[in-house]
């Protein structure tokens, strides 16, 4: 495990993670996102999944072949597979001799679920007390809603992300996608890193790391999307919530997006498409002018009116001759000809061995002194390392015959 005596080896060690033991008993998807950050970052993630079906992302998620979806191959490569029943007393002793050698545990129950199968912190803890236990949950341990059920849809709504997800009708709607989800996840990725630094530093042993996902949507919105909430009392000056300073418009040909902040990018951004009289309209030549609601609207109905006249092609070469920000609404396929992605070498393929040819997105961190291997080894099938994992842990063969006979472990 990670001490604080091992911090000069950690430093040079290669990846940033290698060496770190995560037990991750989490399911869906905040929690497999987290953990496959990890792994790509280096360290050995077991993945703890129902001996029958194996993990429910195996089943639902979309595109799928020879057992496999698409979404399960993203979240869980690099990791191993320990199929283990959780109903079955046997199999919670299991995890917990496993605890007891982990730097980290993840989990993503209900709060109290782990606690009442004697697998929560303070339990393995007894065992190691140099155990980092990250929770994952809808609303955290306490409050009112703790107990209760919780997915991205759900706490969209309740954060305040829908009702400013506004389509052109005027209707609220959900983002196209799991940003909740994939939000705590990325807390949780980070929760650990920050906690293994505190436990190596000699700051903490082990400790335990709750991310709500309500939480975190309130602190993702809270800067730009719900910033009018922030101030507080009289005097407040109204505005155009940052966002909706970023366009989608269409053009001649397509559609394309911009994003003008400063005075001079405005300036820029009404030459390019033809419109240079609104630069001498005194409601535009400030930026105060530009905040105000309604001149704001005006001033982009205008611009909207000069790239209708434009293919995107024109209008973007315009733009990039302003030094406006700007690109075009591409469809999915295309953006994997995008030279620039091809250039970053982002999306990867490569051939597994049961679901076939596929590609994914790479972790986007680059380390130059503890390179990553991102993607790292593909997803495993259900229990394909339980022997291995077990085997290692010092579980006897006859013991492992055992659970197996006894439909413990798979």
């Amino acid at each position: 495990m990670v001490v604080a005596d091992r911090l000069p080896r950690l430093v040079d060690m290669n990846p940033p993670l290698a060496g770190v033991k995560i037990l991750d008993l989490t399911r869906v998807l905040a929690g497999p996102l987290a953990s496959v950050v990890l792994a790509d970052l280096g360290a050995d993630v077991v993945k703890v999944e129902p001996v029958r079906g194996g993990e429910v992302m195996r089943q639902i998620g979309g595109y799928k072949r020879n057992g496999f979806t698409a979404i399960f191959l993203s979240l869980n490569r690099g990791k191993r597979s320990l199929a283990v029943d959780l109903h079955d007393e046997r199999g919670r002793e299991l995890i917990r001799e496993l605890a007891a050698e982990a730097d980290v545990l993840l989990e993503n129950f209900r709060p109290g679920a782990s606690d009442a199968m004697g697998l929560g912190a303070a339990r393995l803890r007894e065992a190691n007390p140099d155990l980092i236990y990250v929770s994952i949950s809808g609303y955290g341990p306490d409050g009112p809603s703790a107990g209760d059920p919780a997915y991205d849809a759900i706490i969209q709504g309740r954060s305040g992300m829908i009702a400013r997800q506004v389509a052109k009708s005027g209707e609220p709607d959900l983002v196209q996608s799991f940003p909740i989800d994939k939000l705590a996840g990325l807390f949780a990725a980070q929760a650990v890193t920050s906690a293994l630094y505190a436990r190596v530093t000699g700051a903490a042993r082990g400790q335990t790391v709750q991310v709500p996902m309500l939480d975190a949507a309130l602190f993702y919105l809270w800067p730009d999307v719900l910033s009018d909430l922030a101030l507080v009392g009289e005097g407040v000056i109204p505005a155009e919530l940052p966002a909706r300073k970023i366009s989608l418009t269409r053009t001649k040909d397509g559609y394309l997006t911009y994003t003008a902040m400063s005075l001079r990018e405005r300036a820029g951004l009404a030459r390019a498409v033809n419109k240079p009289e609104l630069n001498d309209d005194p409601r535009f030549t400030t930026m105060a002018g530009h905040s105000n609601s309604q001149n704001s609207k005006a001033f982009l109905a205008a611009i909207a009116d000069g790239f209708s006249t434009l293919t995107t092609a024109d209008a973007l070469e315009r733009l990039r001759a302003e030094k406006v920000a700007a690109g075009p609404v591409v469809a999915p396929e295309d953006m994997l000809a995008d030279p620039q992605v091809l250039a970053r070498g982002m999306i990867v393929e490569s051939e597994h061995p049961t679901a076939g040819r596929f590609r994914q997105a790479r972790l986007p961190l680059y380390f130059d002194a503890t390179p990553i291997e991102s993607p790292a080894r593909p997803a495993p099938s259900c229990g394909e390392h339980t022997v291995d994992v077990l085997g290692a842990a010092g579980f006897s063969p006859a013991r492992i015959t055992e659970l197996r006979a006894a439909g413990v472990i798979a």
